[in-house]
């Protein structure tokens, strides 16, 4: 089974965002960086080439296998600044007063400037992924003891519910916890 390529990486965050040629996408970048380090207290960490992430949990599929993910994270691609967030779809009155952006399934957020948007409502936007992603993965326990670290920087197992994640192939899946595949497929073992 190939390995995901999108796993967090020794990369510079600083390096990689002052290597953007785009000086308005730079700038951009960089606020969002700052901003979303203030509201997770987790540092930004590469993931893969082109995501920078912050925090992290463990998205555990069907299967069995797993996945580790940001809990809140972006990626200044060509087209748009996209967001990777958590629980969008319950998020349709704040996207209203959001601005100009698109969006695809309920965890990718695209902007082509935050100039272009409300940064007080994308802010708000931001704090209720990072609830909803804290509601849905029970907080892991950290090395220091401390569950509000533990919360901030990574969240535990997916859990009993299901959880938005990549495949393999990087195509888009819904972890479903062991016991509901077995009740969807009629199969009683395990």
């Amino acid at each position: 089974m190939a390995e995901p390529k999108t796993r967090p990486t020794g990369a510079s965050v600083p390096d990689f965002l002052a290597a953007i040629p785009s000086e308005e996408r730079r700038k951009d970048c960089e606020t969002l960086a700052r901003m979303i380090r203030r509201l997770t207290g987790a540092p930004a960490r590469m993931w893969g080439p082109s995501i920078v992430g912050f925090g992290e949990y463990t998205l555990t599929y069907a299967d069995g296998r797993t996945l580790e993910w940001p809990v809140l994270g972006f990626s200044p691609r060509v087209q748009a600044l996209t967001m990777y967030l958590c629980g969008l779809k319950r998020m349709a009155p704040l996207l209203a007063k959001l601005g100009k952006h698109k969006q695809s399934g309920g965890s990718c957020l695209y902007i082509r400037s935050l100039a272009g948007v409300d940064v007080a409502v994308l802010e708000r936007i931001l704090e209720q992924s990072l609830a909803h992603s804290r509601q849905r993965h029970s907080p892991a326990a950290s090395s220091s003891g401390s569950t509000r670290t533990a919360a901030r920087t990574r969240t535990a197992r997916a859990g009993s519910k299901a959880a938005p994640a990549r495949g393999t192939n990087g195509s888009r899946t819904k972890a479903r916890p062991a016991a509901a595949a077995r009740r969807r497929s009629g199969s009683r073992a395990g």
